[in-house]
């Protein structure tokens, strides 16, 4: 989706993969394998015009994770929103990776990805996903995190992150009260996904 936005064909992607394009955008979900071979694919076919890190970060922007900042509209807090995606969104999307969250103060943690034994290691998925994750406050319009520290393997990825101030009183109000007018369309969204 990231790609098409850009308007950059996708299909090249493909070529090496034991799928179509067409298959992989009604799929549920992809094989492991293919998906790296993609990843690895992706970073050579955008690389003159968006890095790995800049597709990372577009994702938010993309039609299927909408109903991510719709939920992020309902969350009062960047802490909250890591919660969430740590326990519900990273398990649904990769059931072979763990992630573990360890809060070291209320507005530092630590995030540790590891990938399960057996499957193919990556260390580009491991930076696109450390991309994403630093982005995550985006969802509720606030900067990135900053990267206190950080260490990635083609089997693990960890981190240690400083959350961006959440919001003041006055546009808390606000998106509460854009939150109230959205509330049923947002639940609508969050349960189709």
């Amino acid at each position: 989706e990231v790609l098409d936005q850009e308007g950059i064909d996708a299909a090249p992607l493909f070529a090496r993969a034991p799928v179509s394009l067409a298959a992989t955008r009604r799929a549920a979900r992809i094989d492991w394998d293919v998906f790296i071979t993609f990843m690895e694919g992706l970073e050579e076919l955008c690389g003159h015009r968006l890095s790995l890190d800049q597709i990372a970060v577009q994702v938010y922007q993309a039609p299927s994770f909408h109903f991510l900042r719709r939920a992020g509209q309902l969350v009062v807090s960047p802490r909250q929103l890591y919660v969430i995606a740590q326990r519900m969104v990273a398990p649904a999307m990769f059931s072979n990776v763990t992630v573990t969250q360890t809060w070291l103060s209320s507005d530092r943690f630590e995030m540790v990805g590891e990938l399960a034994p057996g499957y193919r290691e990556s260390e580009l998925f491991f930076r696109f996903c450390h991309a994403n994750v630093i982005a995550l406050p985006r969802a509720l319009d606030l900067p990135p995190c900053s990267v206190e520290e950080e260490a990635i393997s083609p089997r693990r990825g960890r981190m240690i992150l400083r959350l961006p101030a959440s919001h003041t009183l006055a546009a808390k109000l606000r998106r509460g009260a854009r939150t109230v007018f959205a509330l049923r369309d947002a639940f609508r969204v969050v349960a189709r996904q």
